[in-house]
């Protein structure tokens, strides 16, 4: 009988934030658009600006959102 591997959330939503990033840097709406809820809102850091998903991914495709580097730092994963 095979071993069973536990499942490890920590290390689930750790490999799905390093496709997110990956899928911007690709520019795959695609992707993106299968990670993202359809329920998915970014407030913008400068404005305060609501985004939702439909128009980041019109947007990502079109080529007017360019994303060319992402960084993350100090990310910390806690399952409850």
């Amino acid at each position: 009988m095979a071993a069973r591997r536990k499942s490890n959330p920590k290390r689930a939503v750790a490999a799905l934030a390093k496709q997110y990033v990956d899928a911007y840097l690709k520019k795959d709406a695609r992707a993106l658009g299968e990670i993202l809820d359809d329920d998915w809102t970014l407030i913008t850091a400068g404005c305060g600006d609501e985004v939702y998903k439909p128009g980041q991914l019109r947007d990502l495709r079109a080529g007017t959102l360019k994303v060319d580097k992402i960084r993350d730092s100090e990310v910390r994963v806690r399952v409850f």
